[in-house]
């Protein structure tokens, strides 16, 4: 009996066999949404995790072993998604909740404060990489996702999250230099 009804599949989409793609894709894209949306509760960021899921397993395919269960493979990845979008929303809103709080920035000191804090990220913005910024730039500030950005710009999601995350390592290095002396 075989334990893997799918390695087939498996080895084609290794080949790139696109049909091999469709196959997983038709197969598991509701599950992998009903998963997502079962941990997110949102319709539209579920949405966009399946893309980026199946962005994800057709960039890697290469590295799949047909002797492993894709579905567990597609679930496990979900997971990890979802649990970096939520540790990102949970790290933003606590800032911004810090930010609106803070009794410190009631006080005209701490106000002239913020607003010097303010022109160092302009400024660290405006010194990262053309397109690195305006990534960065549509995700912040014009509140497109990745997926929007990626279709924009005409590249993957992936590449999206990389320089998002390049660029937020980048102004948290510039931020700690300027601010670690006060």
């Amino acid at each position: 009996m075989n334990d893997n009804p799918d390695k087939n599949k498996v080895i084609g989409l290794k080949n790139s066999d696109h049909d091999a793609f469709e196959y997983f894709f038709n197969k598991y894209n509701k599950r992998v949404y009903g998963f997502a949306f079962k941990l997110l509760n949102n319709k539209h960021e579920s949405e966009n995790i399946v893309q980026v899921i199946f962005m994800k397993l057709w960039e890697n395919r290469e590295l799949l072993n047909e002797n492993l269960s894709i579905k567990s493979y597609l679930f496990q990845i979900t997971k990890n998604t979802v649990t970096n979008l939520i540790k990102r929303k949970v790290h933003h809103q606590v800032f911004i909740d810090y930010m609106k709080g803070s009794e410190v920035l009631n006080t005209l000191n701490e106000d002239i404060e913020y607003q010097e804090l303010n022109k160092e990220i302009v400024k660290a913005i405006h010194e990262l990489p053309e397109r690195r910024k305006i990534i960065f730039l549509k995700s912040r500030y014009e509140n497109m996702s990745y997926k929007e950005i990626a279709a924009e710009l005409n590249v993957s999601v992936n590449t999206v999250d990389s320089q998002i995350r390049h660029a937020l390592k980048y102004l948290k290095d510039q931020l700690r230099e300027k601010f670690d002396k006060i």
